[in-house]
């Protein structure tokens, strides 16, 4: 009988720590993960510098650029 409610104590915790230690790296993994779709973006970064870049808004955001509109920049003359 205190070898079955021993075991019990011991089990608890660590199935417990199994079910938390294997969720863990799943929403890491899933959380930096983008499409791999690109087009043209018309995209500012941190400095203001205007530019076309092949990106998505995922990656955009990653590399903390503002997407302005999709397609190519157009710039007046």
């Amino acid at each position: 009988m205190l070898f079955s409610s021993v075991r019990y104590v011991l089990t608890v915790p660590a199935v417990a720590a199994a079910i938390v230690g294997a969720s863990a790296p799943i929403e890491a993994f899933g959380a930096g993960v983008c499409p791999q779709f690109l087009t043209k973006y018309c995209v500012y970064n941190s400095s203001k510098v205007i530019f076309t870049a092949e990106t998505n808004p995922c990656l955009a955001k990653q590399k903390h650029w503002t997407i302005i509109y999709a397609g190519q920049c157009r710039f007046r003359r």
